[in-house]
């Protein structure tokens, strides 16, 4: 009897195994890099860019760029049944004034285009399905900053809260109203 149920584990144990779905090694993901076309309308300011901006309606500040960064981040991803690992480029740009007041743009290459924007740790985002280039200028909202008409904006608002950023591709922040209130200057 003992012999019997040996054998009979034994084959569903066989049975179980040969069924398994064959997973790739888990370093086996892709590579997704940011749309090249993408990165001069989201990213308008180069490496050695000032951009004026004024601050609660009174003090001229200015945002210095602290140059492009490009990262790879890991991300799971499902396969059928198994789990691999893709690398997202993340490409980011940093705008300071000084170590109190900044404001960062960050894209990441995953399907849904995440663009995030950090003022002071303060994180506004959206998804853009596609390739942003090919969907830029879209027939958005028309804004008045500093007697300047900005036309196919982005506004980006916290739920909950005032806290809202303008943003237009190719011209970077217009607008940012959080504890502080800053409008660029053109």
């Amino acid at each position: 009897m003992k012999k019997q149920f040996y054998l009979t584990t034994l084959l569903l144990l066989i049975l179980f195994i040969s069924n398994c779905d064959k997973c790739p090694d888990s370093g086996s993901g892709n590579t997704h890099n940011v749309y090249p076309p993408d990165i001069p309308i989201i990213f308008p300011y180069n490496d050695t860019s000032r951009v004026r901006f004024l601050k609660n309606g009174t003090d001229t500040i200015i945002f210095i760029s602290q140059g492009l960064k490009s990262t790879y981040i890991k991300n799971g991803v499902a396969n059928g049944n198994c789990a691999g690992t893709d690398r997202l480029q993340q490409i980011s740009l940093k705008m300071e004034k000084d170590g109190n007041e900044s404001f960062e743009i960050i894209e990441t290459s995953n399907s849904d285009n995440e663009i995030l924007i950090n003022v002071n740790n303060l994180f506004f985002g959206y998804y853009s399905s596609g390739q942003l280039a090919s969907f830029y200028p879209l027939p958005l909202k028309s804004y008045l900053i500093n007697s300047v008409k900005y036309d196919s904006v982005k506004i980006l608002t916290k739920v909950g809260s005032n806290d809202t950023i303008i943003f237009k591709p190719k011209i970077g922040v217009l607008k940012i109203k959080s504890n502080n209130t800053y409008e660029k200057i053109k």
